[in-house]
């Protein structure tokens, strides 16, 4: 079957000759206006190697001078997707955060902070003395929102997917942090994957335009 096509006509033209071919507007009908909708939204990922495949995006700090993006592997013996990932933490009094600044386009319509994680722990089950703790911060270490705190209280070695809604910092560079700290006994170690930060905006690229004229009525009984 031959792809349709499209004819342009101006939109003064069609309205003139849908009016003429109802024999003008009809005492009981509304005012014709007709409504242009623009349909496509665009979202992309705006966190430099998320995946923590490649090198860049992300500035790391250690109180033990640990690597912190490396291919040890988590206790579920591989990382989420590829063969590395971040790892935090796995030491008494631990301080460790990986971050990188993002910048949140001013029109866009949804921002979600989506990652993979996985803890590990010698803690008891019910312990919460170990934290990974995620924030926006206006500088590095200095958070404008907590986004998400997880404890060595969780479900361990399994990945699991976290995904937050992230509003109000449209138009702002702000940094995305993931902070672990452990206390002086039986350590936790936090593993990471997968981070993207989705950015969803109008594509005005190649809009898609629909023309929505209301049905005129001839003022006479309309049947089925």
């Amino acid at each position: 079957m031959r792809r349709a096509r499209f004819v342009h006509i101006s939109l003064g033209l069609l309205i003139a000759l849908l009016v003429f071919l109802t024999g003008g507007r009809p005492s009981n009908a509304g005012p014709l206006s007709p409504h242009l909708q623009v349909g496509n939204t665009t979202c992309q990922n705006i966190v430099v190697n998320g995946d923590f495949e490649g090198d860049g995006g992300w500035r790391t700090y250690s109180a033990a001078g640990e690597e912190l993006i490396s291919d040890f592997p988590p206790p579920s013996g591989a990382y989420h997707s590829g063969r590395r990932g971040a790892y935090l933490g796995d030491y008494n009094n631990a301080h460790d955060y990986i971050t990188q600044a993002i910048t949140i386009p001013p029109n866009a319509t949804q921002v979600t902070l989506r990652y993979w994680w996985q803890v590990e722990s010698d803690e008891d089950p019910e312990a919460t003395n170990d934290r990974l703790t995620v924030t926006l911060d206006a500088v590095p270490g200095t958070p404008l929102v907590t986004l998400k705190e997880l404890t060595s209280r969780v479900q361990r070695e399994v990945w699991e997917e976290e995904s937050i809604p992230v509003e109000g910092y449209r138009g702002r560079t702000v940094w995305l942090r993931f902070d672990a700290r452990t206390d002086g006994s039986l350590p936790t170690a936090f593993f990471l994957d997968d981070v993207q930060v989705l950015v969803c905006q109008p594509d005005t690229s190649s809009p898609t335009w629909k023309l929505f004229i209301p049905r005129v009525f001839s003022g006479k009984g309309v049947g089925r």
